[in-house]
């Protein structure tokens, strides 16, 4: 059995997509039930299909929740996500989602990043820089690691992560497929289907 979120406005109307939720969340924002008309919030799927991060224009700063972390990267995994979304939002390729609203944030030019963990952020652009730096490298990585050698998911998480507890191998291996299929939608490694299993492989 299948369950869908079902979210309505103040006035009653369905919100169908996610764009609609955040317009919403917008307008409550600045009307007079709250203490400030200057909060917009911006839509910022990676980590998690609808994050969202809470602007303040006046003041330039961002409350980024788990979008950007000052010691440690979010987790972007591949998620199975269900048709209705995907038709609508295609979040298939979910590290190219991720990449594409860290430009998002950028373009703001913010002047501090508050996040959900760890410390206050006050070179928002030098961290968004580290984090593209960071996938950047992964992807490489997984690229060498299967050059000429095709590999499953699990062998080259366990290649490039290391030996990791079972929740970590989970989320590693989610990690690795994010990773995987940005390099087959750019053309830069190839799917192979052999013995019922799925295998990767650059050349």
């Amino acid at each position: 059995m299948s369950v869908k979120a079902v979210v309505f406005d103040l006035d009653g109307t369905l919100l169908d997509t996610l764009e609609d939720l955040a317009d919403a969340v917008n307008r409550v924002l600045s009307g007079n039930g709250f203490p400030t008309n200057n909060l917009k919030m911006i839509w910022t799927p990676g980590h998690a299909l609808g994050h969202m991060c809470i602007w303040d224009e006046k003041n330039r700063h961002l409350f980024s929740g788990d979008h950007i972390l000052s010691r440690i990267t979010p987790h972007i995994g591949h998620f199975f996500v269900s048709p209705i979304l995907d038709i609508e939002h295609d979040f298939r390729d979910i590290l190219k989602r991720y990449l594409e609203s860290l430009d998002r944030i950028d373009n703001l030019n913010a002047k501090i990043l508050f996040p959900a963990h760890q410390e206050i952020i006050f070179d928002p652009h030098k961290r968004i820089v580290e984090l593209k730096k960071h996938h950047d490298d992964r992807l490489n990585d997984m690229k060498n690691i299967i050059k000429n050698k095709p590999l499953t998911p699990l062998e080259i998480s366990q290649i490039h992560f290391g030996e990791l507890d079972e929740m970590n191998l989970a989320m590693a291996i989610l990690e690795t497929l994010g990773h995987l299929v940005y390099l087959e939608n750019t053309n830069k490694i190839e799917r192979i289907e052999k013995d019922d299993k799925v295998l990767f492989v650059s050349k």
